[in-house]
């Protein structure tokens, strides 16, 4: 099998594998599931790690944005695409390789929180080179999959190759960066199949939250505290023995603090053992009362470090 039938032949079974995941989940749809975010909304904060040698240490900045919401023509399915930004600060607690800035864009289900493509836009860069890799132009829920047709990698000196019409020669190097941006995604989906990024703001103590491999449970509604001191009423939710929420890791729990107004993320603590990641907010936009429009698979670490290489490579020719 030649370069891109091996391709294409990979991008099927990682659209057949995500769909099988989201026909599965759909069975289990909870109350607490039906999302109600607005485009415009988000959540600007600090990740800080504590262990027995540090204390609230700065580890990077996480921006967490509703970027855009739409219908799909294809399909009944309506989406949120909400961003997280990650700006790394120590490459000690948390690294991407070469890279310093990590953004992703999932792709959300409205009415049950799917996570359908954890990074539908994935970007990777540094102070010397950025690639971004995307299906998201394309807003039909086939075209979202159909790598072949719709993948596009733009490079941050503004060139731009679509997958389908490039040269050979141009497809066997972004080839390589497709490839990576395609198990990215089935590396995350398994553990994401319900997106820790959001709940519905309907949700009650006692209400369980969907999440893998265990239920998630509400246990209240404190207020939490941004950096500056404003305070927000929040909805807590703990997790146990699951994969973390923003550290990219296997956690004994992690509590998510979701904003009662949108249901957006607003804080979390993950605890490790000992050790404690906690994100903590400095910067909220809330916004709501707006309809929602209708017009418009942790392998992650792993993949990530062979993109690093793959651009190390490139340099050296």
């Amino acid at each position: 099998m030649n370069r891109k039938n091996t391709f294409l032949a990979l991008a099927v079974l990682g659209l057949f594998v995500t769909s099988i995941y989201v026909a599965d989940v759909s069975k289990a749809v909870l109350v607490t599931d039906q999302l109600d975010l607005v485009v415009g909304t988000y959540v600007n904060g600090k990740q800080l790690y504590t262990n027995t040698t540090v204390t609230d240490h700065l580890v990077a900045y996480i921006d967490i944005a509703v970027e855009d919401a739409y219908a799909t023509s294809d399909t009944s399915d309506s989406l949120f695409l909400v961003k997280v930004t990650y700006n790394i600060e120590d490459s000690v607690f948390m690294s991407f390789g070469d890279f310093d800035v990590l953004e992703m864009t999932h792709v959300i289900v409205k009415t049950n929180r799917t996570d359908i493509l954890p990074a539908g836009t994935l970007y990777l860069g540094n102070d010397t080179f950025g690639v971004t890799i995307t299906t998201l132009h394309n807003t039909t829920a086939y075209g979202m999959y159909d790598v072949e047709n719709n993948a596009k990698v733009t490079f941050d000196n503004g060139t731009e190759y679509l997958y389908r019409t490039a040269l050979p020669a141009i497809q066997a190097v972004i080839g390589e960066y497709l490839f990576g941006w395609l198990l990215f995604n089935a590396g995350l989906a398994p553990y994401w199949i319900w997106t820790y990024l959001a709940i519905s703001p309907t949700a009650n103590t006692g209400d369980d939250i969907n999440y893998t491999p265990v239920l998630g449970e509400v246990m209240g509604k404190p207020a939490v505290l941004l950096s500056p001191g404003d305070s927000y009423d929040s909805i807590h939710v703990l997790y146990d023995t699951t994969i973390s929420a923003l550290a990219f890791d296997d956690a004994s729990s992690v509590e998510v603090f979701y904003d009662a107004k949108t249901g957006l993320l607003l804080k979390t603590i993950e605890h490790f053992g000992t050790d404690k990641a906690e994100f903590i907010p400095t910067e909220v936009k809330n916004v709501v009362g707006i309809p929602f429009s209708t017009t418009a698979i942790v392998a992650a670490l792993t993949v990530l470090s062979t993109l690093a290489l793959i651009v190390r490579k490139r340099k050296t020719k």
